[in-house]
């Protein structure tokens, strides 16, 4: 992925890594919502 600088030339600045710690914990953070999620719809019977 990179950063673009000027939109009408597609001219980059550079390339901007992925954080694998960073991914690492928003997925955790996304997992976490939906098994929250997930508990207490089944909990509360709302089928």
């Amino acid at each position: 992925m990179k950063v673009v600088v000027s939109g009408i030339d597609g001219r980059t600045f550079g390339e901007r890594p992925f954080s694998i710690p960073k991914i690492t914990a928003y997925s955790e953070l996304l997992s976490e919502i939906a098994i929250a999620i997930s508990l207490t719809w089944g909990a509360g019977g709302l089928l």
